[in-house]
């Protein structure tokens, strides 16, 4: 029987109506977002982008009204009227009709103007810095959005995978190949992949959603067409280039230099005009006032005022040195950031093949029966993973390295004219600041009196050749009379049994630690052990079956090659066990002296945690100490083992014989180390520190300098050379350092005398008189 009614076939019709209705407002509601450049052209309609523009357009709108000049006064008055007698009323009264123009003749006018420009300029740099700032947001939202919906991609194919995955293993298990358990491990890994689907659809989502609404779209969108984590990133801005927010910073400084003129401006007195018209109501004539009015400032100067400006601007300056030293190592962090995201990416996409390549052949192995379900899945879960670090290779990539409208076109139009002249003053202003004499760069001009109360100290650039050479050092322990004790294993630290000044034996225990690992390396012995043992058995069994006829001799090879393979794990499982400490059943490691001598520094504490490899105390024997000296490297192949050196120390002076010279890579710059032991004299305890004096032949033509005259300045090694009225700077290129003396490879001809002791001083000042012209 059928349960259509005459009206079915009639609301059949209007239900496929209505679908087919719905088809085309669901891909119009659907649409895919507009690339990154599309955005970008409408990056003056975001709200960030707005708000720098409205705030730029108010300063430029202050510094109109910085133009305009102050407004007159008018002001009436009425004398001698509404008294007594015959002043009742206004018969006999007397008029004053008074006008007042406040006058700017002392350059109030014009320093108000300049800071209203500068600020205006630094306004608009800061607008530009806004779009900048509203652009890298935006293009971190577009590319996690871009990778949200890879990321769904891939968890889809992983769906895809885990399911064809498990029904080859139903299928082998409906042919005992395989326990219904491998069955039931498969289908949780369907449900795990599928709720990971479900998961990156709820990110894909709200990150297309996110997407939407900063960059302001009427529709949501669900697709992205034009990649932004495929484009190859922009390169980062060079050394030359001055960076936007350096050019703000510089802006700002110029602001706070005008507010100060403003500020001392304002402490000048003030000038009024004012014309006035006296009529004589009685008499019937009238006069005229003509009148100066000047304000004296005695008891307001604006000495706060001023100062108050002045710090202003020195807080803007130290402003602009963090902003330059920030964005230069902003700059290089980027280089770097780059340069490591590209290895990044193409490591990521050759561990992809590898791991496609890896499960196309496991997967034709467990069709085969060749290769388990757990080595089909450790390559399928290595496939997500790998296509997984693909994405976010592309993602680290793309974050700071999106390309942003360059703010260079704001920048010009704040110089351009604006329509109000504000170009033309500022470029007379650059015009007239060209043509003041520069003083001869990279000049200190200095009094004697100046460099006497400096304290600057100008000596002559050394020379080698055959003479003694005095060398700083200390004392340490010998090679072999120390030893750094470090954990074997990572656990917590149970006991502490020394402190230091303990003196301990070898092999003393100096900590007990407990640790989860320490038990497992006993464990994993134990076991091993019990393995090997129950393998030696089973191969006496068959070797009693052999001989009675029973077992194969195959069989009893195959035992012997099990007894060995279990004895050899045995013993490196007891040797791993060794390696570490030797712990008990309880997991407790004793940490032991290699060496005998005294405890120096105790590093751990009861209750603490140490990591394996972490240092716990420090042992050496006090009796087993030498002298260690450093000295210039060319030093190295003139001092050879057996001569004397004459060593000084606090408590007097002894010889000693040199053991052993030689250059020192480890350090920066490379030093000579120079190693002696006393000739019948004690040492002092180590660590003291000692002086030497040694006799060389030396090395004609070899220059050095004391290591205070090498200043670095403008990003360069110089020393400032003494010329007539002061002090020059001479670049020059620098060698190694031993002790207070730095060799000199270039630069100077040791005729020269230079500063050394003080030269920071000068350096100090040059970066002043720098600063003082760059304004």
């Amino acid at each position: 029987m059928s349960i259509l009614t005459r009206r079915s076939p009639r609301a059949a019709g209007l239900v496929v109506a209505v679908l087919l209705g719905l088809i085309p407002a669901a891909q119009v509601a659907a649409q895919a977002a507009p690339s990154y450049d599309t955005l970008l052209e409408r990056l003056d309609q975001l709200p960030g982008a707005r708000v720098g523009a409205a705030l730029a357009e108010a300063a430029d709108a202050r510094a109109d009204q910085a133009r305009a000049l102050p407004n007159p006064s008018l002001s009436w008055s009425a004398e001698n009227a509404w008294g007594t007698g015959s002043y009742g009323g206004m018969g006999r009264a007397d008029t004053v009709l008074t006008l007042s123009q406040p006058l700017e003749v002392w350059g109030q006018r014009g320093a108000r103007v300049r800071a209203a420009r500068a600020e205006a300029q630094a306004a608009a740099l800061r607008g530009s810095q806004s779009r900048s700032d509203v652009a890298s947001q935006l293009a971190a939202i577009y590319a996690q959005a871009e990778s949200a919906l890879r990321r769904y991609t891939l968890a889809d194919e992983a769906l895809t995978l885990t399911r064809d995955d498990a029904a080859a293993v139903t299928a082998m298990v409906k042919h005992g190949r395989e326990p219904q358990l491998r069955a039931v491990q498969a289908q949780s890994e369907v449900a795990n992949a599928s709720a990971a689907l479900d998961e990156a659809q709820a990110f894909r989502d709200a990150a297309l959603a996110r997407l939407a609404g900063a960059a302001l779209l009427d529709a949501p969108v669900q697709t992205i067409d034009n990649s932004l984590l495929d484009r190859a990133p922009p390169a980062p801005r060079g050394a030359i280039d001055v960076a936007l927010a350096v050019r703000v910073a510089e802006a700002e400084v110029d602001a706070a230099g005008r507010l100060v003129d403003v500020e001392r401006k304002r402490a000048l007195p003030d000038l009024s005009v004012t014309a006035a018209q006296t009529r004589f109501r009685e008499d019937r004539e009238q006069a005229y006032t003509l009148g100066v009015s000047l304000s004296i400032p005695l008891f307001d100067r604006n000495r706060g005022g001023i100062r108050a400006a002045s710090a202003e601007q020195r807080a803007a300056e130290a402003r602009l040195d963090q902003q330059r030293r920030d964005s230069e190592a902003e700059r290089l962090s980027a280089v770097a950031g780059l340069k490591a995201a590209g290895s990044r990416t193409r490591a990521a996409d050759e561990s992809v093949v590898a791991a496609e390549e890896a499960y196309r052949l496991a997967r034709i192995g467990f069709d085969a029966g060749r290769i388990s379900q757990l080595e089909l899945r450790s390559t399928r879960s290595a496939l997500i993973a790998a296509r997984g670090t693909a994405v976010d290779a592309l993602l680290a990539g793309c974050s700071g390295n999106a390309q942003t409208p360059d703010a260079s076109d704001a920048a010009s139009k704040t110089a351009a004219d604006d329509g109000h002249g504000h170009a033309a003053d500022s470029t007379a202003a650059k015009a007239e600041t060209s043509k003041v004499p520069d003083a001869d760069e990279g000049v200190v001009q200095l009094t004697p009196e100046q460099i006497k109360a400096s304290g600057i100290d100008v000596v002559a650039v050394g020379r080698g050749g055959g003479g003694s050479t005095r060398l700083s050092g200390r004392v340490e322990p010998s090679i072999g009379a120390r030893a750094s004790v470090a954990s074997t294993v990572t656990g917590r630290v149970e006991r502490v049994l020394v402190a230091p000044g303990t003196a301990v034996k070898q092999n003393q225990a100096l900590a007990i630690v407990v640790s989860g690992e320490a038990a497992v390396f006993r464990a994993n012995a134990v076991a091993a052990a019990a393995e090997a043992e129950a393998a030696r058995l089973a191969h006496g069994r068959d070797k009693a079956l052999v001989e009675q006829g029973v077992v194969a001799r195959q069989e009893l090879e195959t035992s012997r090659a099990r007894s060995l393979a279990a004895q050899a794990q045995a013993a490196a499982a007891q040797a791993q066990a060794a390696a570490n400490g030797s712990p008990d059943s309880s997991g407790r490691v004793r940490i032991t002296s290699p060496v005998a001598g005294i405890v120096g520094n105790v590093q751990v504490t009861p209750g603490g945690v140490v990591a394996a490899g972490s240092p716990v105390a420090d042992v050496a024997d006090p009796s087993m100490n030498e002298l260690v000296f450093t000295a210039p490297p060319a030093l190295a192949a003139q001092v050879r083992p057996g001569m004397t050196l004459e060593v000084t120390v606090p408590g007097g002076s002894f010889s000693a014989t040199v053991t052993g010279s030689a250059a020192d890579v480890r350090q920066q710059g490379g030093v000579a180390v120079i190693r002696a032991t006393p000739v019948n004299a004690a040492l002092p305890p180590a660590g003291s520190p000692v002086s030497a004096v040694v006799v060389t032949d030396g090395k004609d033509g070899a220059l050095s300098v004391p290591a205070d005259a090498v200043q670095n300045v403008g990003g360069s090694s110089a020393v400032f050379v003494a010329v007539e009225g002061g002090f020059k700077v001479q670049p020059v290129l620098a060698g190694r350092r031993a002790g207070d003396r730095i060799e000199i490879l270039g630069g100077l001809s040791g005729s020269e005398r230079i500063v050394g002791a003080n030269a920071f001083l000068l350096k100090a000042e040059l970066a002043k008189g720098e600063a003082e012209h760059g304004h």
